[in-house]
């Protein structure tokens, strides 16, 4: 859901989501924007528009967000018997050229 924090109604129904819901509501919001809107008549999405603009960013730190979450209870300390992966190296940058991966969504779906 998109959230305009210059509204009161959006600012008010975050704040319930939370209290109802805790740790289930991602951190991150994505905020309205005119490039969203523009962007879905002509079947693009917004990182087929332009990576860098602010729904592109929203959109994949949220995505960043559910894959951490989804990923936190499998990264467990190795045992004796299983090596550690090495670390994946970052990216040189952080812009998106492609549209993220798709992600799996487990109890996060039900909300």
């Amino acid at each position: 859901t998109q959230v305009d924090a210059r509204l009161t109604r959006h600012t008010r129904y975050a704040a319930y989501l939370r209290e109802k819901y805790g740790d289930a509501v991602l951190q991150t919001p994505i905020r309205t924007s005119s490039s969203l809107a523009t962007t879905t008549h002509d079947g693009r999405t917004v990182f087929d528009v332009r990576a860098t603009l602010r729904g592109a960013v929203d959109y994949a730190a949220a995505a960043a967000e559910i894959t951490a979450a989804l990923d936190a209870p499998s990264r467990s300390a190795p045992t004796a018997a299983t090596p550690a992966e090495p670390a994946p190296t970052p990216p040189e940058t952080a812009v998106l050229d492609t549209a993220p991966a798709p992600v799996a969504w487990t109890s996060l779906d039900r909300l």
